[in-house]
This record gives C-alpha cells, sequence and structure tokens, in this order.
C-alpha cells in the first residue's frame, strides 16, 4: 500500500449541503480521499483536527494589495500573509489600485511575476478595461484573467468610467469571450453631488455618506442587469451595499448574474461611520439598519452569491487627515484578515449554517471566476486547500495583532466566535495558530478559465 503525504483525521468537514465527519487524505497538494476511517492509510504527516471546523479554503474575490505601486501600503507578502492568517487560500487582486494599472497583458504580467516571488498563498488577477483598451480583452483572457473591472464612475486617472453606451460593445464581446465582467455600481451622479458639497465648504464624514445616496448605486444596478440580461453577458457587481439593490437583483434574476457584498456592509451602520468618520470612510459608503438588514435577507435567499473583503489599506495619517477634510482621506479599510472570522461570528448569530457560509465565501466565488474546477470544494482530484477553524476560540481582533502593514482596524476590539488556527494551500501548512509557517514564493498564480456557454 502506498505511502501519502498527509491525513487530517476527526474534522468536521463543511460542504454546501451539510457537516460530516470524516478525514482526508493528501497527496502531491491534491485531495486523494474523504473516508469515514483513514486508519490504514499510511501518510508523512497525520494532523488531528478532533471538534475542528474544516471549510474549504476561503476564497476573496476583492482585495487591493496596491504592488506595484504602493508596497508602503501592502504589498504581496504582508497581504497574503494576512489574509493565510484569516483562512484565507486564495485571493483575486483588483487592477485600479497598482502603478501600472492592471489594463494590459503586459502589465498584467508585470504584477503577476511580482506576486509570484512573494504570495504565501494561491491567487489571482483582475483586469481593468473600458473602451480604450478593448483591444487587450483577447489578450488578457488568454492570460487567464478572474474578470475584467468596469466602473461606472469616476476613479483613477488610468482608468475611465464606462457609459451604457459603452456597456453595449463591451457586454458583447465578453459574451463573446466568456469571461465575466466585474461592475463597480453607481451612477456618475456622484461626481456632481461631491462637486457640489465641496462648493459649499461641506467637508465632515457625514456629507461623504450623503454625496454617494442609495438612488446611485439603485440606479446603476438596474442599468447593469438590464443590458445584462439582454446581451446575455456573464456580470458581477461587486460591494452590493443598499436594499434598492437586492429588491433590482430580486426581480431581474439571471443566471448570468452575481453579486457580491462585503463584511464591513453586513456588520456597520452609518451611524458607526459617523462615529469612526475617516476610518470606515469606504467606497460605496456605509449605509443604514435597514439597507444591513436587506443585504443578509439578500445572501440567506442567494440573491447575493458572495462575500468578499475589499481589502483596501491606507495609513492612519491618510485616514486622519479626513477628520479636517474628508474628501481628501483614503478610500479603503483593511479587511482579509478579518473577513472569515467577522462572518463566521455574525452568520452564525443570525442562524448561517457552515454549509451558507461555505457557499458564499468558498464555493459561490470559485463558481463565478471559473476556479471551480480545483478550487472553492472539498472534493477528490482539488485542490487541498482547507480552512480549519476551532469554534471555541474567542479573539478580540486588535490591528497590534494583524500581519497588515496597516496599522488600524475597523473591527478594533470585536469579539469573534471562533477563528481559523490552520491554514493549508495545496496540502502545504502555511499558517498555524496565527504564525506563518510558509516562505515567499510559496502561492501560485491559478489563471481562472471561461464561463459555460
Amino acid at each position: 500500500m502506498p505511502t501519502f503525504d498527509l491525513k487530517i483525521i476527526n474534522g468536521h468537514i463543511a460542504d454546501e449541503h451539510s457537516t460530516y465527519e470524516a478525514d482526508i487524505i493528501i497527496d502531491e497538494g491534491i485531495i486523494k480521499g474523504i473516508l469515514k476511517d483513514s486508519s490504514s492509510i499510511k501518510t508523512d504527516e497525520t494532523i488531528c483536527a478532533k471538534k475542528m471546523l474544516i471549510m474549504p479554503g476561503i476564497i476573496d474575490a476583492h482585495v487591493h494589495f496596491l504592488d506595484p505601486g504602493y508596497p508602503n501600503r501592502e504589498d504581496w507578502q504582508s497581504g497574503t500573509e494576512s489574509a493565510a492568517t484569516g483562512g484565507v487560500t486564495m485571493v483575486l487582486d483588483m487592477p485600479s489600485t497598482s502603478l501600472p494599472v492592471t489594463t494590459t497583458a503586459e502589465t498584467f504580467r508585470i504584477k503577476k511575476n511580482i506576486a509570484q516571488k512573494k504570495a504565501v498563498i494561491d491567487f489571482g488577477l483582475h483586469a481593468g478595461i473600458n473602451p480604450d483598451n478593448i483591444k487587450e480583452m483577447p489578450k488578457l483572457a488568454r492570460e487567464g484573467v478572474a474578470s475584467f473591472k468596469m466602473f461606472m464612475c469616476e476613479t483613477t486617472s488610468e482608468m475611465r468610467e464606462i457609459t451604457s453606451t459603452d456597456m453595449v460593445e463591451l457586454f458583447q464581446l465578453l459574451s463573446r469571450i466568456r469571461r465575466v465582467g466585474m461592475i463597480h455600481a453607481e451612477d456618475p451622479m456622484v461626481s456632481k453631488m461631491r462637486e457640489s458639497f465641496q462648493k459649499r465648504g461641506m467637508k465632515d464624514p457625514e456629507t461623504y455618506i450623503k454625496s454617494r445616496p442609495n438612488i446611485a448605486e439603485a440606479m446603476a444596478v438596474f442599468i447593469v442587469t438590464s443590458l445584462g440580461r439582454k446581451f446575455n453577458a456573464n456580470l458581477h457587481i461587486a460591494h452590493l451595499s443598499t436594499r434598492e439593490s437586492v429588491v433590482i437583483l430580486q426581480s431581474n434574476f439571471h443566471s448570468g448574474i452575481t453579486a457580491e457584498t462585503c463584511p464591513q456592509y453586513l456588520y456597520f451602520t452609518e451611524n458607526d461611520a459617523k462615529k469612526l468618520g475617516p476610518y470606515l470612510k469606504v467606497k460605496p459608503p456605509i449605509r443604514t439598519f435597514e439597507d444591513r438588514e436587506m443585504l443578509w435577507k439578500g445572501l440567506r435567499e442567494g440573491v447575493i452569491a458572495s462575500i468578499a473583503s475589499d481589502h483596501c489599506p491606507f495609513s492612519k495619517a491618510e485616514k486622519e487627515i479626513g477628520w479636517k477634510n474628508i474628501w481628501e482621506a483614503g478610500t479603503g479599510i483593511p479587511g482579509v484578515e478579518t473577513l472569515l472570522p467577522v462572518m463566521l461570528t455574525e452568520g452564525i448569530k443570525r442562524g448561517f449554517s457552515y454549509s451558507d457560509l461555505t457557499r458564499v465565501l468558498c464555493q459561490n466565488p470559485a463558481r463565478i471566476f471559473g476556479l471551480d474546477s480545483r478550487k472553492g470544494f472539498i472534493k477528490v482530484g482539488y485542490d487541498a486547500d482547507l480552512t480549519l477553524i476551532d469554534l471555541k476560540t474567542e479573539i478580540r481582533i486588535s490591528a497590534e495583532n494583524t500581519h497588515s502593514k496597516c496599522t488600524f482596524t475597523p473591527y478594533e476590539n470585536y469579539k469573534t466566535k471562533g477563528y481559523p488556527v490552520m491554514t493549508i494551500v495545496r496540502g502545504k501548512t502555511v499558517m498555524e495558530r496565527g504564525s506563518i509557517t510558509s516562505k515567499p514564493g510559496t502561492g501560485k498564480y491559478v489563471p481562472s478559465l471561461p464561463c459555460s456557454p
């Protein structure tokens, strides 16, 4: 009988249907067996996961690691170490906050090469697209791009916003090349509103929230879903934040259109945003209690398919300036390390099962972004990406104890119920009880496959 590399015994495995006790056999980074009793199987290493929950490795499909460009804020080593500490085994990085922005096959490869030298977990990359670089789409598709990110409102100077007229061309091309378009859905009215407030000298944190009203997102979501259905495009709406958007998705549901939300929209309300000011300045802004509750309803009903962190760290100095002038503060918060602990705690409070959490944190992100042939599931033949969770461990989150370069967290003093204690990527332990056990370069680039016809 052969000797395998590793077996994990006595754990409780979560899949999309149930939680069950079984042993996992791993060899050469691949799951080779899932058995009720593996006592007869010989392995070089055995991990006892008694009383632990084993989830497929968490996939955070929306991070900004800012490298190349701003490695002082975050780089691929610190970002992926932070991710691994939070139980995340794969991230998908955004195109618009690095320099150069990831809008060509050449800049895509530049970022990929940097990440391959530094990452401790696996990764994929989104690309930015608009009509100015539409000729790059087939080239980027061949690179295995996770999605083509589009902004309906102003963004960085290197990526212009798209109009509904632009979408007609872009969505038809997405349909032909069978790739996903990821949409930042806010109407351009937010720019006019910001300019109006600035002219009146209004620059407090509460004004920032008013400058990006619910209707701006709702109008954009309606346009996106309508055109997506018309041209049979596979679209994913990023960081959904409003109750109106959930209603639109409910009434305009289409199998090729999915949406994500983020922990910040599922936990905080605008009252928290007023208290934390620039430290909770995100885009779209934090909404009301009613918006938050509707987002949970959308998750429960499957209208919202996934949860991602939108991790985008800034220094305290870049945030602190926002108390005097909110328009000058950096927009974004750290979140990749707290994604699982916060959602595990809040989800269970609201009656979500471990299977529900597995669906929105692992399986659906894998399905949406063409990774589900090897990631997102605990199945024979899949990569051995696993997150082991001690459900009895209670941790108070503190920026001092996180692995990101960011020196603050909006979840300071938040008490978790359950915490990841081991992160395994392709059969290799990269984090154990808060300590990184893997070297930079362990992580590998994983290309996304085209959508099903």
